[in-house]
């Protein structure tokens, strides 16, 4: 009821859009979270070039769409000329999520383990890891360009009356993709869904999120490396 009720109150805009782009693009990923999933599959050159197959022409036909919207829908959305200040505050957020999690994990205290990923990512062949750095990074503009990016800017209305309804729900979907990960990983991506809705909504420069985004899920595959 409370997805259904913050589409009804944006402006009237058609959920159709949204819905059938999320169906194509996530819902598969959403069903079958219970399937048991190998942590070492970042190791594999033909895993990691399926994914940019597979992801790429996603994030083409997201941006054709956005660009069909009109004059100045690319600006719009949050989609400008990269900079080395997004690829800066990259890294600048990323580090913000590591804060988040740590956040979450001292509330949890006992059960801090759940507000990590549950998966035991490993990367045990370093010599993949510039592939493994391309992958990452598509992950955050896939998961970036379509929540933040389309979702917020559809969603939210010019009095700007409805921003926490549309964050709150935009993040809960968000935080749905990481069940797997247990109850404190859910939280703390809802966490990290409500930092990145805001930093775009304030700055509407996707590409520093999307790296951020990208570096973190990066960082956390270099870790393992020292840590096997």
């Amino acid at each position: 009821m409370f997805f259904l009720n913050f589409l009804k109150n944006s402006e009237n805009k058609s959920p159709i859009e949204p819905i059938v782009l999320f169906l194509v693009f996530f819902l598969p990923g959403f069903l079958f979270q219970n399937q048991q999933i190998d942590g070492e599959i970042f190791n594999s050159p033909r895993f990691n070039l399926y994914y940019l197959v597979s992801v790429v022409p996603q994030i083409l036909l997201l941006l054709y769409i956005i660009r069909l919207k009109g004059k100045n829908s690319f600006s719009r959305y949050g989609i400008h000329k990269l900079t080395a200040k997004d690829i800066g505050f990259g890294f600048l957020y990323a580090l913000g999520v590591l804060i988040i999690l740590s956040i979450t994990m001292i509330i949890f205290n006992n059960a801090a383990a759940e507000a990590l990923p549950l998966v035991d990512w490993q990367i045990n062949n370093p010599a993949v890891l510039p592939l493994v750095f391309l992958t990452t990074i598509t992950i955050g503009y896939n998961e970036e360009l379509f929540f933040r990016s389309y979702l917020l800017t559809e969603f939210i209305n010019n009095d700007e009356t409805n921003n926490t309804a549309v964050i709150t729900a935009v993040s809960l979907l968000f935080a749905l993709g990481h069940i797997y990960q247990g109850v404190g990983g859910f939280i703390s991506t809802f966490m990290i869904g409500v930092f990145f809705s805001l930093i775009f909504l304030k700055k509407r420069r996707v590409h520093s999120i999307a790296i951020g985004h990208g570096l973190y899920n990066f960082f956390v595959l270099i870790i393992s490396i020292f840590m096997n």
